[in-house]
């Protein structure tokens, strides 16, 4: 997407917080400022989502059974190996 500018409205909620943001970061523009927080905010949000979506797989017993059987294999294979080495 180009570089675009973009208007936004703040309400006294989001006043607030760019106030209080302008005393944690030291020389920065509010455009810097909105940046850094977007990316945060997205970071963040990416990080819930794998979070969540790593719960599922830890809780669902189909994948659970997949994952000790691909192990089991593997734990196969390296003996295996190891085995034909010695």
């Amino acid at each position: 997407m180009p570089d675009k500018p973009r208007t936004v409205r703040l309400d006294d909620a989001a006043e607030a917080a760019v106030d209080f943001l302008y005393t944690q970061f030291e020389d920065i523009s509010f455009s810097d400022l909105v940046r850094t927080c977007l990316i945060e905010t997205a970071t963040h949000h990416r990080r819930r989502i794998m979070r969540e979506q790593s719960e599922a797989c830890r809780n669902d017993p189909a994948d659970l059974a997949e994952s000790r059987a691909i192990m089991e294999y593997m734990d196969a294979i390296s003996s295996d190996s190891l085995d034909s080495v010695w």
